[in-house]
């Protein structure tokens, strides 16, 4: 999450963070003051979570959230696997004004278990070049911009 700077003279972009991967990425970054929450880590999403960490989210606000998921579908939604992540992500969401989905073209079409948006609570999606046509159309006419990488 991009958290506004406090004034003109602060030149660093603050950073909210959730996984590890990212924290272990960003941490040596200039430029950067990084926020991080802690709490129960799961190691097969690389996520912490906790209920402090939603308090603090639904305290602060954001310009930019990066969210992931393992499934978007156009009639269920936009989904994870696993049911701790939904708080945390619906937290994320309702803090932020605008809310990028970077995702991989096989992530499309899959429902998973655990529902935490629609698709057009997404302004932005990042994903490969491999996704379909008729993806590609149907997100377009929904008014989220797209890019393709890779």
């Amino acid at each position: 999450m991009h958290l506004p700077t406090k004034s003109a003279k602060d030149k660093k972009r603050h950073t909210f963070c959730l996984n590890a991967n990212v924290l272990f990425e960003l941490r040596y970054k200039s430029g950067i003051k990084l926020l991080f929450c802690g709490g129960v880590f799961h190691k097969d999403t690389e996520m912490f979570e906790s209920p402090e960490s939603i308090q603090f989210i639904n305290r602060i606000r954001a310009n930019k959230v990066f969210l992931s998921a393992a499934g978007i579908h156009r009639k269920m939604g936009i989904t994870c696997i696993n049911p701790y992540e939904v708080p945390t992500k619906k937290a994320i969401i309702r803090s932020s004004l605008q809310r990028i989905l970077l995702v991989d073209s096989g992530k499309f079409n899959q429902v998973h278990p655990a529902y935490f948006c629609d698709l057009d609570d997404i302004q932005v999606i990042i994903t490969d070049k491999s996704l379909s046509k008729e993806w590609q159309n149907y997100i377009l006419e929904r008014g989220i911009t797209l890019h393709l990488v890779g």
